[in-house]
């Protein structure tokens, strides 16, 4: 479609824990978290704590499986005037930028604990763990020059919303797995005992650590066929089928 007069990469690294997917001319900014840091983690040793002998009455306590609430952000798009920061990089980089459509793929995981004791020990669990999947409904934006054509108008908006339609399958998909399959992956593994030498502290990150790549095993690949189906209908073949409709 547009030659750009310098390279802008389709896929790139933000940060360590984000990472940003700018597909041009008819475009996405894909905001997704993966929760690198803990993919980072699941690398390192694994936790250790001192082994210590609970009552069987508080072992059954602690090891109570936690309530589970999944959430998602609404997918209904929301056409905005303000650019993008996506498309603002990408303009100065010379690209020609028709519409573009953000959406927020992340998922945020938050903790309820309780801490149990008896004669015998202590024992820290997570009582509650809420997903919510996204923080921000998609924002579709069209580059002003095209207002002034009908038929362009409209084939740039029915394609952005082809990506809003990726973004709703995947939310759909991804709220239903969770409510189907994150008990069964954090089984069992959602409490600790509290040893003299097992911080408080240490013992939460590491069930925070468990629970997150639990919800990363389900998300990653739901996350992938979200994009791979952004891509295929981000391409200059494609762009140019599409702006035939309008004789361009």
């Amino acid at each position: 479609m547009q030659t750009p007069k310098s390279k802008f990469p389709n896929d790139y690294t933000f940060c360590m824990t984000q990472r940003d997917t700018r597909d041009l001319d008819f475009g996405t900014v894909l905001r997704t978290t993966f929760f690198m840091l803990a993919l980072v983690l699941s690398s390192a040793p694994t936790f250790v704590w001192s082994a210590q002998k609970l009552s069987p009455s508080l072992s059954a306590q602690c090891a109570r499986a936690p309530q589970i609430i999944i959430r998602a952000q609404s997918t209904q798009a929301k056409i905005v005037r303000n650019q993008p920061t996506g498309a603002r990089s990408a303009l100065r980089a010379g690209w020609r930028i028709q519409g573009l459509t953000k959406f927020d793929r992340d998922t945020h995981v938050t903790f309820q604990w309780e801490k149990i004791r008896d004669r015998s020990g202590s024992c820290i669990r997570v009582k509650e763990m809420q997903v919510m999947i996204g923080e921000h409904q998609p924002n579709i934006w069209l580059a002003p020059s095209i207002t002034h054509n009908a038929c362009l108008r409209e084939v740039v908006l029915a394609h952005e919303f082809e990506h809003v339609a990726h973004h709703k399958t995947y939310s759909d998909q991804l709220k239903r797995a969770l409510n189907r399959k994150l008990r069964f992956l954090i089984r069992g593994r959602m409490h600790l005992p509290l040893a003299s030498s097992t911080s408080e502290s240490a013992a939460k990150k590491e069930l925070e650590r468990r629970a997150k790549l639990a919800v990363l095993k389900l998300q990653k690949p739901l996350e992938h066929a979200a994009r791979q189906k952004d891509r295929r209908i981000d391409t200059p073949q494609h762009y140019a089928q599409e702006l035939a409709k309008c004789g361009l």
